[in-house]
């Protein structure tokens, strides 16, 4: 394999007069970040009765060649990347395995570039001058009980990922403008959870799903000169049911998540979602749809915001693929605008939207 890249970049600024401002060379960019070399991969398998076993081995050599970049001491052009992944059925319908991966990887140019490159109005980005390489373990249980062709499917797992040279960011916020530098950090871990269950109730005509999540991670950043270890945890629960009736159906969920970010400060999101969809087919030339979507947006600030739209269709079958009468409804509660606050560990975000007002349309499709 091989990857070569050359990066040049300046950046320039004038004052009111029109006059440039010096800079320095923290703003210009001259690299050369080429890779190459070669792979090979072995696999091998055995099974012993109920029990799987997957052992793949890549191993890789590659040279590098820069210009105006650090080499990184931490790099060895031998990469040994080993995974082990065991299975085991214990019956018809329960199935367990565990999964071990290492990865490594050699980092895309704008991770490992000198200096400043303007990415935003008032952002500026650069690299970690080091092509030192992310090596991150991963450990994997997974469990599954039924399969698809049947009216049950369960699926848990459980993943601890840990980054014993994962890149991180040194952020430096003013009022005119922010920096952002990558760096190498040896903190840096994160634990998921996750269930899914699929369940199909014959007597309802009805199918329900259900998947459940929790992420928490560890990690570290540099903040206008202050180290900070950052501790974060999302849950995510999602219930949704649909049928499959001949005449009525129906389709509702609701969806949520819940996000903490603890530093030297603490701040919290909400988000609510609930839909409920209703469809009639009158007869096999007319249907009328409804939807209903309500949102709701929380955070620690108590800046709160709810809204709720619904949406209103019917068609008519005038002549069998040839024309149709369509009616649609959009926006019955006449919403005019959205608008919420999102907060991380350090920033606050507003977004606001302009929708469009309460809307009638009939259409005639003709097919000729």
């Amino acid at each position: 394999f091989k990857s070569s890249n050359n990066f040049n970049s300046s950046l320039f600024l004038f004052d009111e007069q029109n006059n440039q401002l010096e800079l320095g060379p923290d703003f210009i960019n001259n690299s050369v970040y080429e890779i190459k070399g070669f792979n090979l991969s072995s696999k091998y398998k055995l099974i012993l009765g109920e029990f799987d076993f997957n052992i793949n081995l890549d191993s890789s050599w590659f040279d590098l060649e820069y210009t105006d970049i650090t080499l990184g001491f931490e790099n060895s052009p031998f990469n040994f990347v080993p995974t082990l992944a065991i299975k085991y059925k214990a019956s018809k319908v329960d199935n367990f395995a565990f999964i071990y991966s290492r990865n490594i990887i050699n980092l895309p140019i704008d991770y490992v570039l000198p200096n400043f490159i303007q990415t935003g109005f008032d952002f500026l980005q650069r690299g970690s001058n080091s092509t030192s390489q992310e090596r991150t373990n991963f450990f994997l249980f997974d469990y599954k009980r039924g399969d698809w062709t049947k009216d049950f499917l369960f699926n848990g797992q459980l993943l601890y990922a840990n980054g014993e040279n994962a890149i991180g960011n040194i952020l430096e916020i003013s009022q005119s403008f922010t920096t952002l530098s990558r760096a190498f950090f040896s903190n840096q871990n994160t634990f998921n959870g996750n269930a899914s269950l699929d369940r199909y109730f014959k007597f309802l005509k009805s199918n329900l799903k259900l998947n459940i999540s929790y992420t928490k991670n560890w990690t570290d950043d540099i903040l206008n000169g202050v180290e900070r270890e950052i501790n974060g945890q999302t849950t995510n629960i999602s219930l949704e049911m649909r049928s499959a009736f001949d005449v009525f159906n129906y389709h509702f969920g609701i969806r949520s998540s819940l996000s903490k970010i603890e530093t030297t400060t603490e701040s919290e999101n909400a988000y609510l979602y609930n839909f409920l969809d209703l469809s009639l087919n009158f007869s096999k030339k007319g249907t009328i749809s409804l939807e209903n979507e309500y949102y709701s947006f929380r955070n620690s600030t108590n800046q709160n915001a709810d809204f709720l739209f619904t949406d209103l269709a019917a068609n008519y079958i005038l002549k069998k693929n040839k024309l149709n009468l369509n009616l649609s409804a959009r926006n019955l509660w006449n919403t005019e605008s959205a608008s919420f606050v999102f907060l991380n560990d350090f920033s606050r975000s507003e977004f606001n939207y302009t929708l469009f007002p309460r809307i009638f349309m009939i259409g005639l499709d003709y097919r000729f």
